[in-house]
């Protein structure tokens, strides 16, 4: 089903124009909803054309999360359109990133285990937490029956179906995108100074210390879940970089976690990653995920 929805969702793509003086809207609402929101097209018949793909690519969103709405959808000239709402769907489209990267590495038994999880809280989950909810079900369950050798390429598939970000900020970026999809109350970066390995006077890594309040994947195990910022991170680096996110920690506002950018490095902690306590009332003994990405 998700190699269908990536389908769909890049015949809609295919339509759009950079300079376009159409959108795609429900007249009702004005919403502008994924995959078409932030879209223009070159002329009615395109963006009609568009209409037509989205309504089918959300019914098939809504065959794994009905809470996903429903819209019927039509074209408009721009200046016509009141803004989009999309609470939930940028979360939306990195769970279908994840779930068609399990199609690509034959994973079907995770989806299966994810949408069960998530059937399973559904019903006490309120209403706008609904998307929060899955993608944590399908975090959970990659960290515990996704082999930790595959996990790298689990989240390069991931973030290439996501498409690529040029910036000069990787870090920074990616935990703004944290924010943008409704997963960080606040955030904070601070960059440290070039790291350099002692014995050889090779560099290291940079690294970035991150600070997360208010994240609604926070679980009470102990545990971060880094899958989100792993994905968001991937789209924003070369390939030649490894990301491995240590040294995490429960503090009193929230979490930390530092970032470390290795050029020619493997990554670590991917999916999950062991936090100490270095709350006001603990002390902090930082645990760092082992080479196999997991801690």
């Amino acid at each position: 089903m998700h190699g269908e929805l990536a389908t769909v969702r890049r015949r809609v793509e295919s339509l759009a124009s950079a300079t376009g003086a159409y959108v795609v809207a429900c007249p009702d609402s004005g919403d502008r909803p994924v995959p078409v929101s932030g879209l223009r097209f070159a002329d009615r018949a395109d963006a009609t054309a568009a209409a037509r793909a989205a309504e089918r690519f959300r019914r098939l969103l809504g065959r794994y999360d009905p809470a996903v709405q429903q819209y019927d959808l039509v074209a408009r000239r721009l200046g016509h359109a009141s803004p989009s709402a999309e609470d939930g769907e940028a979360c939306h489209r990195l769970v279908g990133a994840l779930l068609d990267a399990l199609d690509v590495f034959d994973r079907g038994g995770v989806e299966a285990a994810a949408l069960d999880t998530y059937r399973t809280l559904a019903p006490v989950t309120a209403r706008p937490a609904l998307a929060r909810t899955l993608l944590w079900a399908v975090t959970t369950e990659i960290d515990g029956r996704v082999p930790a050798s595959e996990t790298p390429e689990l989240v390069a598939a991931a973030a290439a179906e996501r498409g690529t970000v040029d910036t000069a900020t990787p870090v920074g970026d990616a935990v703004g995108a944290l924010s943008r999809h409704g997963l960080v109350a606040e955030a904070d970066v601070e960059r440290a100074a070039a790291e350099w390995d002692g014995a050889s006077r090779r560099r290291r890594g940079r690294e970035h210390r991150v600070s997360l309040s208010g994240y609604a994947l926070a679980e009470p195990t102990g545990h971060l879940p880094t899958l989100p910022l792993a994905v968001e991170l991937r789209r924003r680096l070369p390939s030649r970089f490894g990301v491995q996110f240590v040294k995490a920690a429960v503090e009193d506002a929230g979490f930390a976690v530092t970032v470390r950018l290795v050029p020619g490095g493997v990554d670590a902690g991917l999916v999950r990653v062991r936090c100490a306590d270095a709350r006001s009332t603990g002390t902090e003994t930082a645990t760092e995920p082992r080479g196999d990405g997991r801690a």
